[in-house]
């Protein structure tokens, strides 16, 4: 951990006897993320894929891997879901959905719902609801991106059928956006938080995981690792958002052009998603795709 990221941890509230989960804990914000909540006290549970990637990252934490604990999670599947869900900690104090997928060809779950859609808004959205039922007091915190707002939902076309890949990442985080607005108008007991961590060259961009080409990668990743945030600065967002925008219509971001890099700050959701019918459309769509 690097100094200026050291300086902005210590101005926050312990998270001492604070339990945290984090999806997609190995990908390299989750990652960096874990080490900020550990580095502030609290026990993590991290999700995996990859039990290699999990067991390498609880090693190279060393002495604070006696409050980390890993669980496999695949949001393509329902049916680990399900599994996840019947195994959480009897208490969940603030609940991190990091994982989630970017710019992969079409691809369809078992139960026949395209993966992106799956994976970036719906699986999180049935956590969200099992979370909403036996563990009213956790906080949660949802990955948001820019790219909501770009994009617009098709109702009668909700999984983006009709469009290129890129499109329907887009409008799965808009349908994450749409979703938390729905959380706080309709749940206003409950803590609903988006953030956008920025933009960081992740692994979401390598070609082997469906990401761009390996012409992409070869070329303009290094550039973008460059250009933009590393993972840890990008952490920060999601961390300062265990702790503030409990206001409704809020996005915590960076303060950077387009949100792409900068000190996280919370600022308001733009009027064109606020203020957007779709709103009016989502309670819909969430009752014919809630568990």
């Amino acid at each position: 951990m690097n100094k200026s990221i050291h300086r902005y941890l210590r101005h926050l509230p312990s998270l001492s006897g604070k339990t945290c989960v984090v999806t997609g804990g190995t990908g390299s914000i989750a990652k960096a993320l874990v080490e900020d909540l550990l580095f502030l006290g609290a026990d993590v549970v991290l999700t995996y894929r990859s039990e290699d990637k999990a067991r390498r990252l609880v090693s190279e934490l060393g002495g604070l891997s006696d409050r980390i604990h890993a669980v496999f999670l695949d949001l393509s599947s329902k049916d680990s879901v399900l599994s996840f869900l019947q195994g959480l900690p009897r208490r969940i104090d603030l609940f991190f959905h990091v994982a989630g997928t970017y710019h992969r060809p079409m691809e369809f779950t078992p139960e026949g719902r395209e993966v992106t859609y799956q994976t970036d808004f719906l699986a999180p959205a049935w956590i969200d609801g099992f979370l909403l039922r036996e563990h009213p007091e956790a906080r949660i915190i949802h990955t948001g991106s820019v790219s909501m707002y770009y994009s617009k939902v098709d109702f009668q076309d909700p999984m983006s059928l009709k469009v290129g890949k890129t499109i329907r990442y887009g409008r799965d985080k808009r349908l994450l956006a749409l979703y938390v607005l729905f959380l706080q108008e309709r749940y206003p007991d409950g803590s609903y938080v988006l953030a956008h961590p920025g933009v960081s060259a992740t692994s979401l961009f390598q070609s082997e995981k469906g990401g761009f080409s390996k012409t992409f990668e070869r070329l303009l990743v290094p550039v973008m690792k460059r250009v933009f945030m590393k993972p840890e600065k990008a952490a920060l967002c999601l961390v300062l958002a265990a702790f503030s925008g409990e206001g409704r219509g809020e996005l915590v971001a960076p303060r950077g052009f387009l949100h792409s890099w900068g000190k996280p700050r919370v600022l308001r959701l733009r009027k064109s998603l606020l203020e957007s019918d779709e709103r009016l459309l989502f309670p819909g769509l969430w009752e014919r795709e809630k568990l």
